[in-house]
């Protein structure tokens, strides 16, 4: 949950249409290491695991959508959950590349006041995660994980799950092509 990525996706969102994009505070959330957010994205995979209270003001909203990408979509996915449970309506539930056990994955989807769930996966970039894997899928994912880790950490190529997690020009393309496809799917 911390990175130039972080603004690079929030830019193509409000270039596509949508308005009020805001970045939860990477100083609270993030370990301010791709590694320990990593660890903490497996470890805290599962309803009321994390305190998710993310300042979201959805009386000032005309539509709340929430986004995450790998540990930050599991922050997302329990923070739709925290809403909805409140009584606020999430119109768009969205986790790029995010390992959250099958069983939050399934209440999201269930929710009454989670309209949508979307999940997108970056299987084509070789990414080893993805939303509902069991925890001895992720276990078996840790030496592909950690390659490309290194690759992206190294070496700056942003592949498998880093493949949207940097700013570089590709990577941004890549912003921007998603920015467009959410938008084409209602998100405002």
């Amino acid at each position: 949950m911390g990175g130039g990525y972080l603004t690079s996706m929030a830019d193509a969102l409000e270039a596509a249409g949508v308005g009020g994009v805001a970045i939860a505070d990477p100083a609270r959330w993030s370990r301010q290491s791709l590694l320990l957010d990593g660890l903490s994205a497996a470890l805290q995979r599962n309803r009321d695991a994390i305190n998710s209270q993310l300042p979201v003001r959805p009386d000032r909203c005309d539509q709340v959508n929430l986004i995450g990408y790998s540990y930050g979509g599991v922050v997302a996915a329990q923070a739709a959950l925290d809403l909805a449970d409140g009584g606020a309506r999430v119109e768009h539930l969205i986790l790029l590349a995010t390992p959250l056990s099958a069983d939050l994955l399934q209440q999201a989807r269930r929710h009454p006041n989670i309209r949508q769930t979307q999940v997108m996966d970056l299987v084509e970039y070789g990414d080893p995660l993805f939303a509902g894997m069991s925890w001895p899928r992720l276990l078996a994912s840790a030496p592909t994980l950690l390659w490309q880790f290194w690759l992206f950490d190294r070496f700056a190529q942003a592949v498998g799950h880093y493949a949207y997690a940097d700013d570089l020009p590709s990577v941004r393309a890549r912003h921007r092509a998603w920015s467009r496809r959410l938008v084409a799917q209602g998100v405002r």
